[in-house]
């Protein structure tokens, strides 16, 4: 291997946010200088990510107390350069310690501040944080407005992602019902039933956006299968107030998710990492993985892409791999 490649770590290889990084880094104009290492709980090489990977690591789930020592170990003996994090219970983990392991490898974790990260992964927090900002976000509460709450609501846990633990509640007898969504950790959500769109936001060294791209989807058990990337000026509107608004707290690529009512964009839901839809948005033309890297390693300037006004799709593929 040449010595002068950058060495790259992916986080969570085994899911979409991962693969859609490796397949980012793999589209770049630097793709040849970089050599990727892959991280996951499986071990190697029982996991699809691996394969698009030059080698795989085995490390604890970000639960486990052995977590944040085994990552400084893979970055420390395989002299990573960058660290991309594919998997939303990572995130955390990594801006609590982000200071911690730069300053004891010499890597570079690219990821948000952890006072926005906070903020972005506990949607009641996301709620007063939009609401302090002025942008249009649905109600949320910890306890529902009684007598004056309109059904259906959203009943979510506060740091879910996806559609875990996600409950549409259309009576006061379906919380009595269940059981799980009157524990501390749910909030409740005003309804939106119109379209959904997700907005990725791409953030350089200064903290200032300078990239996004917004895709109407579709959406099954959390997971966009069907995408269109489209024009939207009051979205695009609603993005530049809120970038407007992160006050120097945003570095990289994070998500908007947006649904309508009545015509008008409201924020729902705000991922700080790489998207789901990654993988999809680099065949529309908009790489933000290839943006932000080849700006950290080579200073190449980001600059305004123009994806393709196209439709995507999400299929599965199946790959065959000998265990070792």
């Amino acid at each position: 291997m040449d010595i002068n490649m950058k060495k790259i770590m992916v986080t969570g290889v085994g899911g979409n946010v991962g693969q859609g990084i490796i397949e980012g880094l793999r589209k770049s104009n630097c793709a040849n200088a970089y050599w990727i290492l892959g991280t996951d709980i499986a071990p190697y090489p029982l996991c699809a990510g691996y394969s698009m990977c030059d080698v795989g690591v085995q490390v604890p789930y970000a639960i486990d107390p052995r977590f944040i020592p085994a990552v400084k170990e893979v970055i420390r003996n395989n002299r990573i350069d960058y660290v991309l994090i594919g998997v939303d219970a990572e995130v955390l983990l990594y801006t609590k310690h982000k200071e911690e392991i730069e300053s004891e490898t010499r890597c570079k974790i690219i990821v948000s501040d952890e006072s926005f990260v906070n903020v972005a992964t506990d949607k009641y927090l996301t709620y007063l944080y939009l609401k302090k900002i002025g942008v249009n976000c649905p109600e949320t509460w910890l306890r529902l407005p009684f007598p004056s709450c309109e059904f259906p609501v959203i009943a979510k846990p506060r740091t879910g992602h996806g559609s875990k633990g996600v409950i549409v509640i259309d009576s006061y007898d379906k919380i009595v019902e269940n059981k799980q969504i009157q524990d501390a950790g749910y909030c409740f959500q005003e309804y939106l039933d119109g379209d959904e769109y997700t907005c990725g936001l791409l953030f350089n060294q200064e903290h200032k956006l300078i990239d996004s791209i917004i895709m109407k989807r579709k959406l099954e058990c959390g997971v966009t299968v069907e995408a269109q990337v489209v024009e939207h000026e009051e979205i695009q509107k609603m993005i530049e107030k809120f970038a407007a608004g992160t006050n120097g707290k945003v570095l990289g690529s994070i998500n908007l998710q947006i649904k309508m009512k009545n015509s008008v964009p409201y924020i729902h839901e705000i991922n700080p990492r790489f998207s789901g839809t990654t993988q999809m948005r680099v065949m529309a033309g908009y790489n933000d993985v290839a943006s932000i890297v080849d700006n950290f390693a080579f200073g190449i300037p980001i600059k305004k892409s123009n994806p393709k006004k196209v439709y995507m799709f999400r299929k599965a593929v199946a790959i065959v791999v000998d265990k070792c």
